[in-house]
């Protein structure tokens, strides 16, 4: 019965052993690593109660009973040979005993022959077959009769041949008979088929959902590390150009230097393109393995019977569990070069061709997530802390105050619950869980529980943006306010800093606090940001309106990188991140539009030192930032 058509996608059908293809007497038997072969080749290689697979080498144990027949392959095949069937000549599967070749016109669903229209006529009267039930080719190939050809399916019992399976034992997780129910599985808990299988779907159905999310998110990380890998070959391309260039400007005796660069260069591209090809390639397989398992699944409920798929399913299920406990691969540590040229002496010929800086981190975007958001409302502030995301919804005063909330996503950035908090400036969370909200200059601070709780009131306490100090005090800036606020957790005043604006005030200042008390204002109004220390002194100033390093085109939400004291700054006019030095000097972009990144807002680091950045439009991105 083979055509063109299967052809092309014969390996499905085929045993990869033999190259024979499955039929009546050539079954396909499934691993639990889901590759199948037919049942006479796969028992050449088992030893003893286990079989180890001649693809991936993963070792199943032979059941009693032994190996489970792959009703999914059946199926399919089943269903695909169905719709050529208007296309072929098929003969009468019971003619051919008698010696002649006559083509078929209806296929039994019962008996799974095809049958000539004298067999038919036969197949009508005689007692045992009279009630089957007959489809013409074109009933078959239509696709209207898949629940019936389903359903006629009869799986019979192992230990009771004549006899049908219509119960399942829960205790031996077994198919089984009326006879079994009252014999070999007596006081067991069994339960009707249809019963089983709906609970059993239930469950493949959470399976497959896990592993879309799972899918999506390798995905995301496949896709982000197949772009740092090309930013590696346009970088070392880029800086392999530049140093060229610059070496043209030279005279003869520095030839030689230049070329030991570029040899370098050349040796570190080759260690970067080294270092993440096996993670790109790990993550295929794991996106590969996942795919055919979750397809597997999905076939399973789609194309089987209620007894086929609990026959089946406990090796799908097996395999989608050990893969969706399988560990993302970790991201290696990947460093983009950078070029420069510093003038110096004639004499000093590697500062004349130039400097290799491979310090800048490259980040993989490993999740991504979206918040719905209404009409007026974006993304302003965001918070890592260790078990949760805390990401704030704004929503003008001339708009829906009332909606302003905090949304709480677990660590990987799956929504969790929300706390509406109407007419919200700012949030932080406490030592003890609970969340600090800051009402504006006018109002209070409230702390509440993440469930939404009100705990405490501080009346006398006033204020915007808000965080912690590392002394656990609260530390406030406030819209029209030039001034920074540093208050005990019981609401008395520490001291007040002061922090002058030359423009007017209309948008609200960000702030953030560092390990060594510092704190660090980020002020849209002069496209700045201003270091203090914990005495309130200014330490530097970081910005000026513009376009170019160093320049800001309103920014907003800022952070510290936990352990080279980095400020990392959103300017959301222009798209990108800043990167500051301790000391406030630019030292690169890490992000910018062409990175994908869209109106950002603001930023923090989880306690692994991942970045989490929140885009006004509703979008939380985890970037994974290699070691700095």
């Amino acid at each position: 019965m083979a055509t063109s058509k299967i052809d092309q996608i014969e390996d499905q059908f085929t045993c990869s052993i033999c190259q024979e293809k499955y039929g009546k007497l050539k079954i396909p038997k499934g691993l639990k690593c889901l590759h199948s072969f037919c049942e006479d080749c796969i028992s050449e290689w088992a030893e003893g109660s286990q079989v180890t697979c001649p693809t991936c080498r993963v070792v199943t144990k032979i059941p009693d009973g032994g190996l489970r027949t792959n009703f999914v392959i059946q199926n399919l095949q089943d269903a695909l040979e169905s719709t050529l069937l208007a296309e072929q000549v098929v003969h009468c599967d019971v003619c051919p005993g008698h010696g002649q070749q006559i083509q078929a016109v209806v296929k039994c669903l019962q008996c799974h022959d095809f049958l000539c229209e004298r067999c038919q006529s036969a197949h009508k009267i005689a007692k045992p077959s009279r009630d089957h039930r007959l489809l013409t080719f074109k009933e078959l190939a239509s696709g209207n009769f898949k629940d019936e050809i389903r359903s006629a399916k009869v799986i019979y019992c192992p230990s009771h041949k004549s006899e049908k399976v219509e119960f399942f034992c829960t205790q031996d997780k077994v198919p089984i008979c009326m006879k079994c129910t009252i014999i070999e599985h007596k006081n067991h808990d069994c339960i009707h088929l249809d019963t089983a299988a709906n609970n059993l779907k239930s469950k493949l159905n959470d399976l497959v959902q896990q592993a879309e999310s799972k899918l999506k998110n390798l995905i995301q990380i496949s896709q982000s590390t197949e772009s740092v890998k090309n930013k590696i070959i346009a970088n070392t391309q880029s800086v392999n150009k530049d140093m060229r260039k610059n070496r043209d400007k030279l005279i003869k005796q520095l030839t030689e230097q230049v070329e030991t660069y570029v040899f370098l260069l050349l040796c570190q591209k080759e260690d970067q393109l080294k270092m993440i090809m096996p993670c790109q390639s790990e993550l295929e397989v794991q996106m590969a393995y996942l795919q055919s398992a979750k397809e597997f699944l999905e076939n399973l409920m789609k194309t089987c019977s209620d007894a086929e798929m609990l026959l089946t399913a406990g090796q799908g299920e097996e395999r989608m569990k050990t893969l969706l406990q399988e560990a993302v691969p970790d991201l290696p540590s990947v460093h983009l070069p950078e070029y420069t040229v510093t003038p110096v002496g004639d004499l000093d010929l590697p500062s004349l061709c130039g400097q290799v800086d491979c310090s800048k981190p490259a980040p993989i975007l490993i999740h991504e997530g979206n918040i719905p958001l209404g009409d007026g409302q974006v993304l302003y502030q965001v918070e890592h802390t260790g078990d949760t995301i805390l990401v704030g919804v704004w929503s003008n005063p001339k708009d829906k105050p009332e909606t302003r909330k905090i949304v709480i996503l677990d660590k990987e950035g799956r929504k969790q619950t929300e706390i509406i908090r109407p007419n919200m400036y700012g949030f932080t969370e406490l030592p003890d869980g609970n969340i600090a909200v800051s009402y504006g200059p006018e109002s209070c601070v409230q702390y509440c529980s993440k469930d939404g709780q009100l705990v405490k009131e501080l009346p006398g306490v006033k204020g915007n943006q808000m965080t912690l100090n590392k002394d656990n005090q609260l530390v406030m800036c406030g819209v029209g306010s030039n001034g920074v606020s540093v208050y005990s957790l019981d609401g008395e005043k520490v001291k007040e800093i002061k922090d002058e604006s030359e423009s007017e005030v209309t948008i609200f200042k960000y702030i953030t606090t560092t390990t060594s008390g510092d704190i660090i204002v980020s002020d849209p109004n002069d496209h700045c940001i201003r270091a203090y220390n914990s005495e309130g002194q200014l330490k530097f100033k970081y910005g000026s309106k513009g376009d170019g390093p160093g320049q800001f085109n309103i920014q907003g939400g800022l952070c510290t990188h936990p352990e080279t004291k980095d400020i990392y700054i959103c300017e959301f006019n222009n798209h990108r991140i800043h990167v500051v030095s301790r000391e406030g000097d630019f030292k690169y972009f890490l992000l910018t539009k062409d990175d994908g990144i869209d109106w950002p807002r603001a930023v923090c680091f989880s306690p692994d030192g991942c970045l989490v950045l929140v885009e006004c439009g509703g979008k939380v991105k985890i970037y994974k930032l290699t070691r700095i």
